[in-house]
């Protein structure tokens, strides 16, 4: 990571007790998984079957980095039923 992306983060984080670590996950994000991104914030909702299977990969590594006491099949079960609009 370059040091002015290690900076902003650091602005961010201002005022926050976080001990960084030298763990990095990298994120996929598309041209077109920005648009629908964007799309999803000026709507106000999430909305998963335009984005890519990169990302959506990404995000379900990152739900079972975070919930670790939940199973793989089950997090990507839930993305499902959040492409649906379940």
């Amino acid at each position: 990571m370059l040091k002015e992306e290690d900076d902003y983060l650091n602005f961010l984080s201002l005022g926050y007790k976080i001990i960084w670590n030298e763990y990095r996950i990298y994120f996929p994000i598309e041209n077109g998984d920005l648009s629908v991104i964007y799309e999803n914030q000026r709507v106000a909702k999430i909305k998963f079957k335009k984005l890519s299977v990169q990302y959506k990969d990404g995000l379900a590594y990152l739900s079972q980095e975070i919930l670790s006491n939940v199973s793989e099949s089950n997090i990507r079960k839930a993305i499902k039923l959040i492409e649906k609009n379940v």
